[in-house]
């Protein structure tokens, strides 16, 4: 039983998703705050089960739970803020940009000024914007969980190739509790806060993203096939689809470039090393 449980799959896939279906079931009513609070009930329920929620000492790591922890409850509130579409776009890409810098600053201190802009630039643009992109005020919640989750597939997959499975075991997390949330959605139709879910659930894969091109060996080419992912959710379709249709187009459509990132990953980091 200790042995079937300690599994990957189920520490980050299974686990995650169901946790996320009941809290986004039970909290169905709660409107915004349902689709944050699963996302992240799900993440959690990862990191209790593989690394524990000790926060010494500050890896990065644990920078990335703390800022996952920290923008959930951020998200949600700026969902209520009479703040215009471009101050919230370039609100969450700040966020997205300065918490990769704290993340990657062991690694990039070490590096001379010019040598830490030319690692760091990359990461900085890529985290602002997916979180920029899926934070969007005008978002919709079947398309938000349908990129969201492709994304968070796509990232941990691509980073256990890159051979970072903690990093690749979190991100996992945080898609399968999207899809968990995206399945409520889908069945109840009742959910709200796309923008709080996209915010709460991108910024943490952007950021492990990063960081295993930082920490692992991820290409930096990887990365800009995932930054197609949340152009995903903006694919015109009609609305006369059965809205299980839509989700799964948009999925597979946010894949594909994720699957670009796996293979590309693979192909600079050879064969998954354990």
């Amino acid at each position: 039983m200790s042995t079937w449980l300690s599994h990957p799959a189920i520490q980050s896939g299974i686990a995650p998703f169901v946790a996320a279906l009941v809290v986004a079931a039970v909290l169905g009513q709660a409107g915004r705050l349902a689709g944050a609070a699963a996302v992240i009930a799900g993440l959690c329920v990862t990191v209790a089960w593989v690394t524990g929620f000790g926060m010494t000492p500050l890896t990065s790591t644990r920078k990335i739970i703390l800022v996952a922890l920290a923008v959930a409850p951020a998200a949600v509130a700026l969902e209520w803020a009479p703040v215009a579409a471009r101050a919230r776009l370039a609100l969450w890409f700040g966020v997205g940009a300065v918490a990769i810098v704290w993340v990657g600053w062991p690694v990039l201190a070490r590096r001379t000024p010019l040598e830490a802009v030319r690692v760091g630039l990359p990461l900085v643009l890529y985290c602002g914007w997916v979180t920029a992109a899926l934070g969007r005020a005008t978002g919709d919640l079947l398309r938000t969980t349908s990129g969201v989750t492709a994304l968070g597939l796509a990232t941990g997959a691509a980073a256990i190739f890159g051979a970072s499975a903690l990093l690749g075991q979190l991100a996992l997390a945080v898609g399968s509790a999207a899809g968990g949330v995206l399945i409520v959605h889908l069945v109840r139709g009742n959910l709200g806060g796309a923008a709080a879910v996209g915010a709460a659930a991108g910024l943490p894969i952007a950021l492990l993203g990063a960081a295993a091109t930082l920490y692992a060996r991820m290409p930096v080419m990887a990365l800009v096939a995932l930054a197609l992912v949340p152009l995903a959710p903006l694919l015109p379709l009609p609305d006369r689809l059965p809205r299980w249709v839509r989700a799964a187009t948009l999925f597979a459509v946010a894949m594909a470039p994720g699957v670009v990132a796996i293979v590309l990953t693979y192909r600079a980091a050879g064969p998954v090393p354990f």
